[in-house]
């Protein structure tokens, strides 16, 4: 198997970037064209997604440098391709991973071992309607909880489009402090459990929900479920027609921002990977990203139309203000001079200026992509699940 810093496009991608890259200074490529933006820039969706802040001297129409081709031919993506559409890439569990049958609306198959498992999936979303149904008009009530990641983003992000159906609250921890607060303010009388395990025996789960339910007339009218653990949940005693089951197909270690070891050492080959929405951050590890000795390239993303309109109208404004900042400072950086002067028009000590001076100073080009919204769409966080 040959490792990435040995495959023949990464290499020619690293000579390009070694014959480009020490001369290459992004704020002098936008200073020196008008157009610098809209040549690094695409709007899959009608949604723009400027890549202007990366490490780049020309658009990737498609690919990347000419001579070392496109991205889809580096490591056999294309192969990969298929295969994730296929259910064939978790050899290592032996077993089909298969999420994109999940989200497939059109009437073509999709086929595991010859089969085509669209009509199974169909039956479980028709039972998922129904279901919903029932809770949106307040016939069924009951509790909810286990692994809030996806459901938790999808759940706030959507917010603004909900028709003011129930209130959701997600439990995973199993530090019991998060659920005794949960149910300390909800009546067991007025909603439901939506326990949602593969295999029902997650400590989690178990230490969470199945423990705490002590009456099987509760369990029968106020849990559902989502599993594969079919023996497991019969015996927990929920009424079948509350029970949605999914598929080995869909694995936890398949699912968005999870990945599989082991992985050969090449490269770091765990990347950074977290944020924060807002301007916390910018108190937090923004320091981190602009002064690492280790390059971390960022991507931020905003919002233009913001979901809730607050008095005076300027938090948006304010927002797209430090957005706009943090771009720019990634891309110029502050040099040492810049620094000196400005603790210099502070008027502080000699002694203060030569302990400050190195904490002021960061370096430029800092890859930093950003991606601007004009409003925000239910199909968003899909397209961001598939875009990361």
């Amino acid at each position: 198997m040959t490792t990435l810093t040995q495959n023949l496009q990464v290499k020619k991608l690293w000579a390009g970037y070694h014959r480009h890259g020490s001369d290459l200074s992004l704020h002098h490529l936008f200073e020196g064209t008008e157009e610098c933006s809209s040549h690094f820039y695409l709007e899959p969706q009608h949604q723009p997604w400027a890549y202007s802040g990366g490490l780049l001297h020309k658009p990737c129409d498609g690919g990347c440098d000419a001579d070392a081709g496109g991205p889809g031919q580096v490591q056999g993506m294309e192969v990969a391709w298929e295969c994730s559409f296929s259910g064939d890439i978790s050899f290592t569990e032996d077993w089909t991973v298969l999420h994109v049958a999940l989200s497939h609306w059109s009437n073509t198959p999709v086929l595991v071992d010859g089969k085509d498992v669209m009509p199974e999936v169909r039956r479980v979303q028709g039972k998922l309607k129904s279901f919903f149904q029932h809770i949106q008009s307040a016939e069924w009530k009951g509790y909810s909880g286990n692994c809030d990641l996806g459901p938790l983003m999808v759940n706030e992000a959507l917010k603004p489009y909900s028709a003011e159906g129930p209130q959701l609250w997600f439990v995973s921890n199993v530090d019991g402090t998060l659920i005794a607060k949960t149910l300390a303010t909800l009546s067991p009388k007025s909603f439901l459990f939506i326990i949602a395990s593969k295999t029902f025996t997650t400590q989690e789960t178990i230490m969470n929900f199945l423990l705490l339910a002590k009456d099987p007339s509760a369990v029968e009218k106020d849990f559902t479920s989502l599993f594969t653990n079919t023996v497991k949940v019969k015996e927990f005693g929920i009424d079948p027609q509350k029970l949605f089951e999914f598929w080995d197909q869909v694995g936890a270690l398949h699912a968005p921002l999870c990945c599989l070891l082991p992985q050969p050492c090449g490269p770091t080959n765990k990347p950074h990977c977290w944020g924060e929405p807002g301007t916390s951050g910018q108190h937090a590890f923004y320091q981190l990203i602009h002064q690492v000795t280790k390059m971390m390239p960022c991507n931020f993303l905003i919002l233009v139309q913001t979901q809730h309109l607050v008095r005076m109208d300027s938090h948006p404004k304010i927002l797209l203000a430090n957005f706009l900042s943090q771009v720019e400072a990634s891309m110029r950086g502050k040099s040492t001079e810049k620094a000196s002067k400005e603790l210099q028009a502070v008027g502080i000590s000699l002694e203060d200026f030569e302990k400050l001076l190195h904490h002021k100073v960061f370096e430029e080009n800092l890859p930093a992509n950003s991606t601007v919204f004009t409003k925000f769409m239910p199909f968003i966080p899909r397209a961001l699940i598939a875009m990361y």
